[in-house]
């Protein structure tokens, strides 16, 4: 066999390899899935493929390559459903998580508006009720980028952005620990950045930053989709 046709079948190998890790990392994120939700009854066909969909969905988070993010259903591209929605869907996210604190930012138009939060202490998030797209805040930069942000310790997140120590530390005092772990992630629905959800977290866990935003990630869409 030549060089070249060998380089081509390893090629193969490669992507065969990874199909089949992805396979069973979706079948894993499907299991996930199925034990967060206790209405799910898989004796029609519409439950086994809503189940199947939402494990896929949860497993890849993005409408394409350049966009990772939490695909939610297309109905929550309208603000209005969303936002009636969000304050519950925080809630149940935050718990399940074992988060301190969340808040939910709607995007509307070239600015983000607060419409639900959890856990800050009175009037720290008053200042950063609206803000535009361009702002340099970690919700306006998950909004533009369409990308997740994860933060691994307090002095990533308050050293990246000094501007927001003051209102990190007040939060701190209202909880009693030090904030050291955070997940931005951008929201799509019908292939736009419709919100953007923040989770906050005052210990560290003993998982991965990749797996600990998974769980953000599923969490969360499993909160909303039971809205």
């Amino acid at each position: 066999m030549r060089p070249r046709d060998i380089a081509l079948l390893e090629l193969r190998l490669a992507r065969l390899e990874l199909s089949l890790l992805e396979v069973v990392t979706a079948v894993g994120m499907l299991v996930g899935e199925l034990g967060l939700r206790g209405d799910l009854v898989l004796t029609t066909p519409k439950a086994v493929e809503e189940a199947l969909e939402h494990g896929w969905q949860t497993l890849i988070g993005l409408p394409d390559q350049d966009a990772p993010g939490l695909i939610v259903d297309a109905r929550f591209a309208d603000r209005r459903r969303l936002a009636a929605a969000a304050p519950d869907a925080l809630a149940g996210a935050v718990e399940a998580t074992g988060a301190a604190v969340g808040a939910l930012y709607t995007v509307e138009g070239n600015g983000l508006k607060l419409v639900a939060s959890v856990g800050y202490p009175d009037g720290v998030m008053d200042e950063y009720s609206e803000f535009g797209a361009e702002a340099d805040l970690p919700a306006a930069i998950a909004a533009r980028t369409h990308r997740p942000l994860w933060f691994g310790t307090r002095e990533q997140i308050v050293e990246t952005y000094p501007h927001l120590r003051e209102a990190h530390e007040q939060t701190e005092v209202a909880l009693g620990q030090d904030a050291v772990e955070g997940a931005v992630v951008p929201i799509v629905a019908d292939r736009d950045v419709v919100a953007v959800v923040i989770i906050g977290f005052t210990g560290g866990g003993t998982t991965t930053m990749a797996s600990r935003l998974d769980a953000v990630r599923a969490r969360f869409a499993a909160s909303l989709r039971d809205r």
